[in-house]
């Protein structure tokens, strides 16, 4: 309890200390800071309830603390991070919707269009309410990925190099 009131007292997560002794205790301190961190996103301050997702995840691995911070990733625009933390929370928990929900949303923002589409379809397999994820997908089907150029690196050859050494000039302003 004395815990509890702590974590309520201050403002940020590294302002207090833990002490980890059984499995118990740590899924116990893990779940607190989930539901402080949950606190800290309703109330929009993402980037604390980030701090106290990955406090939460110091005592337990948990595919929903991942799926969180995954959450608060995506609001602060960081899909690089969201993607990482979605792909890990469904990899421990693939019934975990959100989870998979929220791999496809980072893919779609990196520009991965047709994986999130997969994600989306076993997404809409998995929960056939889910209207947000049968919405994205509709309108990722009639977009299509960025084509990918093949880039073509040239060398010279040492007879077609200038043999003059690159001279610096110094501009001014006139």
């Amino acid at each position: 309890m004395a815990l509890i009131e702590e974590i309520e007292q201050t403002e940020c997560a590294e302002e207090f200390s833990f002490s980890p002794s059984t499995s118990e205790n740590q899924e116990e301190q893990a779940e607190l800071l989930k539901q402080k961190g949950n606190e800290c996103y309703k109330q929009k301050r993402f980037h604390k309830a980030i701090d106290f997702y990955s406090k939460a995840l110091a005592f337990q691995v948990s595919s929903v603390i991942l799926s969180n911070r995954s959450q608060a990733y995506l609001n602060l625009h960081m899909f690089e991070k969201a993607y990482t933390d979605s792909n890990e929370a469904f990899a421990l928990d693939p019934a975990n919707l959100k989870a998979l929900y929220r791999r496809a949303v980072s893919e779609n923002k990196l520009g991965l269009k047709a994986k999130a589409c997969l994600d989306l379809e076993d997404c809409v397999k998995g929960d056939a309410k889910n209207v947000e994820a049968k919405s994205l997908l509709d309108s990722l089907k009639n977009s299509v990925d960025k084509p990918v150029v093949d880039v073509t690196c040239f060398h010279k050859s040492e007879q077609i190099q200038s043999k003059k050494p690159l001279v610096r000039k110094l501009i001014t302003e006139v």
